[in-house]
């Protein structure tokens, strides 16, 4: 039965992360140094994303909602509409087979 390795310190951790972000990959800057102003710009700008993020879903659920509304309401008036004018169609159909 094989036994797992034990688990890194903290500090082993830090040992082994710390080169690699030092690191200057092709004659680049360090990692951090481009790394940092993009996390820190986008931790402020995710606030305002949020707040126009949640006011856009609640537009668009009001306008579904409303339409939803619009719908349920204008059914009734939909349905008596087409019954009339089909009454109506049988009506002038009754009199055409009548008159002949």
């Amino acid at each position: 039965m094989t036994t797992s390795p034990p688990d890194p310190t903290f500090g082993e951790i830090v040992a082994e992360t710390l080169p690699l972000v030092d690191a200057i990959p092709g004659y680049g800057p360090p990692v951090l140094v481009v790394a940092v102003p993009w996390l820190l710009l986008s931790l402020v700008l995710a606030g305002p994303f949020a707040l126009l993020l949640t006011f856009v879903v609640v537009l668009v659920a009001a306008a579904a909602l409303v339409g939803l509304v619009g719908a349920i309401l204008a059914a009734p008036y939909l349905l008596v509409r087409q019954l009339r004018s089909r009454r109506a169609q049988h009506a002038s159909m009754r009199a055409v087979a009548a008159a002949a």
